[in-house]
């Protein structure tokens, strides 16, 4: 099999209408927005993108003149920073082979390719769907570390299911009212402490905990310097419930404007809810979530949010709120020897 870098768009383009086979197969079936055709245009772009990308190398595998694996990666600064080694992510990795002898090879050239590029650490995202994929990543090396789904509700099902229950449409109601003594307001920079002790005693569903390789002291710095980034501006909105003025739960979410070109609409995004362990189960999160999609609402018609799929008790009050899966993808890391 050769390997050779993609150096240019021309050279990704030569196979645009075998890519975009594969797209379109997979977005067959799927809910709302994520069947629209457009979406094609938007991945085709992404995929172009990632390959025209400063510093950013994509090679593809071939084998007799046909392609049958591109990948790339994209380091991943943050993380990278916090851990002390260098991570990536695999992107992107488009496989459009259904060989498993093909797959199996091509996949053997992704952890040489990061070798060389310096990495210690791989992070890949791959849809359930994709049963070949997965099965060679498990065979040969990769780690499966957790499964996450993509839930979704659109704002009509939203407004009836809120008026039903009585709770506020209008995102100023939440900030304007105490219940049980606890009111939500925005968050302020002299909150990250009491976030970051919220986040670190609360949370611990993510690929990374999954990891029994990855360092304890990794694991314990990644969510607090989340918070950090978020209260200073990396999210449109984090939403803080308070208790005399102490903070016990918060929220965050953020407007997804890179749809909009193919949905003519931006998707709004739940990024994160967290509340304090000591008071869970009282409905504080629950009104956290209906306070940031009152909010996502007012400028979105659709909102989504991940979770991994062990994370049961978010589940099933995501379940009671409305939401319905829209995707379930599996998460797996490699690990590089120094």
């Amino acid at each position: 099999m050769r390997v050779c870098l993609v150096r240019n768009e021309k050279n990704l383009t030569v196979w645009e209408s075998r890519i975009r086979s594969h797209l379109s197969q997979g977005r067959l079936g799927k809910w709302g927005y994520l069947a629209n055709p457009r979406l094609d245009d938007f991945h085709w772009s992404r995929l172009l993108g990632l390959c025209k990308a400063e510093g950013q190398k994509t090679w593809c595998c071939m084998e007799n003149s046909e392609p049958i694996l591109f990948f790339g990666f994209a380091p991943h600064s943050s993380h990278s920073n916090l851990f002390g080694f260098p991570v990536a992510r695999v992107a992107p990795l488009v496989l459009l082979s259904s060989s498993f002898e093909y797959t199996r090879s091509a996949l053997k050239h992704i952890p040489s390719k990061a070798k060389s590029s310096g990495f210690r650490l791989l992070s890949l995202r791959i849809s359930t769907d994709e049963h070949l994929l997965n099965f060679a990543l498990s065979a040969y090396g990769w780690n499966h570390v957790g499964t996450s789904m993509k839930l979704a509700i659109e704002r009509d099902s939203w407004l009836d299911r809120s008026r039903q229950s009585g709770n506020p449409t209008v995102y100023e109601s939440y900030l304007s009212q105490a219940v049980d003594s606890v009111h939500i307001r925005t968050a302020v920079k002299s909150d990250i402490p009491d976030l970051s002790r919220i986040i670190v005693s609360a949370h611990r569903h993510s690929h990374f905990f999954n990891d029994p390789l990855l360092p304890d002291a990794a694991r314990t710095a990644l969510f607090p310097d989340w918070v950090a980034n978020s209260v200073n501006g990396s999210m449109d909105l984090v939403l803080v419930a308070c208790r005399e003025n102490r903070p016990i739960g918060f929220a965050s979410c953020l407007l997804s404007k890179g749809l909009r070109s193919c949905l003519n609409h931006e998707v709004g995004v739940l990024d994160f809810v967290a509340v304090d362990p000591h008071i869970q189960g009282k409905g504080i999160g629950k009104r956290l979530l209906n306070a940031a999609f009152a909010w996502l609402f007012e400028r979105c018609p659709i909102a989504e949010l991940r979770t991994m799929a062990d994370n049961i008790p978010a589940l099933r009050t995501y379940c009671r709120l409305g939401l319905i899966p829209t995707a379930t993808d599996h998460h797996y890391h490699y690990w590089l020897r120094s």
